[in-house]
């Protein structure tokens, strides 16, 4: 049997890009650190920082807080001058972020949708406004090293459309050929969920070893499963989507607690009205039974009504994924540990204790901006993998 060989460019890039993780965590390391980390050779290392630092990307600065001996240097990574555009059209409201290469804010906004336009007529605004957005930050076109597209659905690059998508009139849009009229830059355009999965799996404690399912809940609702750090996307692109599953006779979960339906229904902004301390459920220690945290008064009926769907929609995933965490993302992170401790309470009244004591379900930390930030990882590293090997 033949053996699959790996080019050295290959062994480069990959070389290249977990040096570049590593110092994307936000700590100042040392060279040796950064060799025993990724497992490669001092030399590497040194190589691939020079790559770096040619680029704006990294500086060394001698180790002040060491007391004796020579005292090394750290490296450390900074946005440097390159940007990164990047636009979610998961929401009609479509919002859009230029980024530096730390994935940090330079400068974002939304486009208000028009209805007396068409999607793409509205869709050509918004590329309209990050245009004059990039021209007001002074960035010439070789500043920015990509676009990346979030988009609410499978995207096929041969027929440049979305499928299934929140929004039919997007299915009908050439995606890149629209986009390309204003932004020239290598595009990478991929599922909301699966570049929200992205963004959020950092985040969880020793994600290279668990199975994480993550589940997006705004206009649309959506899932990602990931295992071992990588998201699963199926044959057909369309893994996890949670969305689709069919909670009543006639109704998706998607339809019964999509943001559309469920914030029509509040008559008040509850944004940052709730932080309450969240504990997990425990056992009681008598029978085994699950002691809840009491109920959380004062959270919107509507929401409570769609944490109980929510819950029920985890229960059944739960026994097809076996996952060890959960991980919720998208308009209902606005009600914080509130509605966190409120979905505990109604899952635990599906699943068993023991397995409540291990389950870890957390909210997503960037919220609703997790597909742009996914978005702006993908555009990163792609630029990363195209820089000259030496």
């Amino acid at each position: 049997m033949a053996r699959k060989s790996i080019s050295v460019n290959t062994v480069k890039i990959q070389n290249r890009l977990a040096v570049f993780r590593e110092l994307a965590n936000g700590e100042r390391l040392t060279r040796g650190e950064l060799a025993e980390r990724c497992g490669v050779s001092l030399g590497t290392v040194v190589t691939i920082l020079d790559e770096l630092a040619g680029q704006g990307l990294v500086v060394e600065a001698v180790d002040t807080g060491t007391l004796v001996g020579r005292k090394p240097n750290l490296v450390q990574l900074v946005g440097g001058p390159k940007r990164i555009v990047t636009l979610d059209l998961s929401s009609k409201n479509f919002a859009f972020s230029i980024m530096d290469l730390k994935l940090e804010t330079c400068a974002e906004g939304r486009h208000r949708f028009q209805s007396t336009k068409s999607f793409e007529e509205n869709l050509q605004d918004a590329l309209a406004e990050m245009k004059a957005v990039t021209g007001e930050l002074g960035l010439e076109d070789d500043q920015i090293v990509g676009v990346g597209i979030s988009v609410p659905g499978p995207y096929n690059a041969s027929s440049d459309r979305v499928s299934h998508a929140s929004y039919p009139q997007l299915e009908h849009i050439p995606i890149s050929a629209t986009i390309r009229q204003y932004f020239g830059q290598p595009m990478q355009i991929e599922h909301d969920v699966f570049l929200a999965a992205r963004a959020e799996l950092r985040h969880v404690p020793d994600n290279q070893a668990k199975n994480i399912y993550y589940i997006f809940l705004g206009e649309g609702v959506g899932g990602a499963l990931a295992t071992q750090g990588e998201i699963y996307k199926g044959s057909r692109q369309e893994a996890g989507d949670l969305g689709r599953m069919y909670m009543t006779e006639r109704e998706t979960l998607e339809e019964l607690v999509s943001w559309t339906r469920v914030g029509s229904a509040l008559t008040t902004e509850f944004a940052d009205r709730y932080d309450t301390p969240y504990q997990p459920a425990r056992s009681d220690g008598r029978d085994g039974s699950t002691v809840a945290n009491p109920p959380m008064l004062g959270l919107p009926a509507p929401i409570q009504e769609a944490t109980r769907m929510i819950a029920r929609a985890l229960h059944n995933a739960f026994w097809v994924l076996d996952p060890d965490c959960f991980v919720i993302g998208g308009e209902y992170h606005r009600f914080g540990n509130a509605f966190l401790s409120c979905l505990v309470q109604d899952l635990s009244a599906y699943l068993p204790s023991e397995v409540m004591r291990t389950l870890e379900v957390r909210l997503a930390r960037h919220g609703s901006r997790g597909a742009l930030l996914g978005a702006g990882e993908v555009v990163r590293e792609n630029w990363l993998s195209t820089l000259t090997t030496g």
